[in-house]
């Protein structure tokens, strides 16, 4: 059994004006080499979870309880010391690609000043390193698409920009909150397969929240199952997948394989009375 890298242990944020619990005591690990999912409808507190251990959640919000980091208590670290962390270390996936660049600039100047903050390279030596990376991910004209804006750039280049940019950073722990959810059906699979490149090249942990459980079926190890703040069930994903105890999971699953039959039936060309469509 791999080592643990991250241990989160009763987690609880709630907002600090109306003194609403978000997410109740929440504690789970993430273990080496291995990918977690958290999954559940919006509202349920994925996200914030995510944006906690990375120490991104707004002002607004408060936290409680342990999270460690390959032995660091993170509540420990200053903004300073987390702004070192995050991307070398700890590296985010956003859900929309295009708030992860400054749009008055060419995605190349974040990706400079990124490379340079962690390992003082120049612009010669980060756009190399980078042009590598960004072909790995099928984005083959890197010299081009390093000069254009984010808003030149489709939502599925955005995203492969930012696993590209992981490829560099080699980060021991990506975070990937809902990285699918605003693409198209192609995008989202291409996305899925180059985050699968990612952590078989890294070697590292990754946590992906995401409505998609056909992604979560093909990359995650474990799975933890959020419902309204609070962690209704958790464990291996091939076995809640198969052997799921709590309702609200097989709801979750039961919604899942009905859409997949219904998208099958769209394939094999059958019309809604189940005749096959002829052309």
């Amino acid at each position: 059994m791999s080592p643990d890298i991250l241990t989160v242990d009763k987690l609880q944020i709630w907002d600090r004006h109306s003194e609403q619990m978000l997410v109740h005591g929440s504690s789970f690990s993430v273990r080496e080499g291995s990918c977690l999912a958290i999954v559940g409808e919006s509202g349920s507190g994925k996200s914030l979870t995510c944006k906690s251990i990375m120490k991104l959640n707004p002002s607004s919000l408060a936290h409680s309880g342990t999270m460690m980091f390959k032995g660091l208590d993170l509540n420990k670290q200053s903004r300073s010391q987390m702004r070192s962390m995050r991307g070398r270390h700890m590296y985010m996936i956003l859900q929309q690609g295009m708030s992860a660049f400054d749009p008055s600039r060419a995605v190349g100047h974040h990706v400079k000043d990124v490379l340079k903050q962690h390992f003082g390279w120049g612009k010669q030596e980060a756009f190399k390193q980078m042009s590598d990376a960004m072909r790995k991910v099928m984005l083959n004209q890197p010299e081009d698409t390093l000069q254009k804006f984010p808003h030149q750039l489709s939502g599925g280049m955005l995203q492969r920009m930012m696993i590209a940019l992981g490829l560099v950073l080699k980060p021991e722990l990506i975070v990937a909150d809902e990285p699918t959810t605003a693409l198209d059906t192609i995008s989202r699979f291409e996305v899925m397969e180059q985050l699968s490149l990612l952590q078989q090249e890294l070697g590292c942990s990754m946590i992906l929240v995401s409505h998609d459980l056909g992604m979560v079926q093909k990359l995650a190890d474990d799975m933890l199952v959020m419902k309204k703040g609070h962690i209704v069930e958790a464990g291996k994903t091939s076995e809640l997948f198969d052997h799921a105890g709590h309702e609200y999971t097989r709801y979750l699953i039961s919604t899942k394989q009905k859409l997949s039959q219904a998208f099958q039936q769209v394939l094999g060309g059958e019309d809604r009375a189940g005749s096959p469509v002829h052309t």
